[in-house]
This record gives C-alpha cells, sequence and structure tokens, in this order.
C-alpha cells in the first residue's frame, strides 16, 4: 500500500501543504479531524496520537502513546484538547476510557 500522508491546502488557491506521514498502513486510519478554531488537525495511527498545524509550519508532533484498541480521535467541547476514546483491558473486564492532551 502507498505511504499515507496528510494534506491541507486553501480553497482559494496555494501550494498545498504537506502536515505529515499518517503512520499507518491500513484502510481504516486516515479519519484525520480538524480543530474548531480550523489551526490544527489530529489523528491516530499505530497506537499514537499525532497533531499537527493546518499552517504547515511545523511538523506533525506525537502526543501521547494509546494503550487499548482506540477509536477516532475528536476535540473536546471548549476545541482546545483533542480526546481519543479507548477500550483498555483492566483484568477480565473491559474498560472505557478517555485521554486527553493539552496543546500548551
Amino acid at each position: 500500500m502507498p505511504r499515507q500522508q496528510a494534506w491541507a491546502a486553501d480553497v482559494t488557491g496555494g501550494e498545498p501543504r504537506l502536515l505529515g506521514d499518517i503512520g499507518c498502513d491500513k484502510e481504516e486510519c486516515e479519519d484525520l479531524q480538524v480543530s474548531p478554531d480550523g489551526k490544527n488537525v489530529v489523528w491516530s495511527a499505530k497506537k499514537h496520537l499525532w497533531i499537527a498545524p493546518i499552517d504547515g509550519k511545523k511538523k506533525a508532533e506525537q502526543l501521547e502513546e494509546l494503550l487499548g484498541e482506540n477509536d477516532t480521535p475528536r476535540w473536546s467541547p471548549d476545541g482546545k484538547r483533542p480526546l481519543v476514546h479507548r477500550r483498555a483491558r483492566v483484568g477480565d473486564e473491559e474498560d472505557d476510557l478517555s485521554c486527553a492532551h493539552d496543546e500548551s
């Protein structure tokens, strides 16, 4: 499978900007979520949470190492922190957890 990458482009024109490698070789990990303010994009791949600025001025940054099976990341209600819902096994039971990371 070809390398999957995240790109951004202005609808009014200009050059596309490479935001980073998605870091996954499977079809289901390309679900990127743009922040409510339109400044950042977040995605999960290979047990990591990644964030990149839409303007392309900085490379994608790994925020967290994720444990368990993870769902598509979303943004906190205030739009400031990426969240990911994950299912982690605790003993014989499966536990639902939310993982957040401050951008600051």
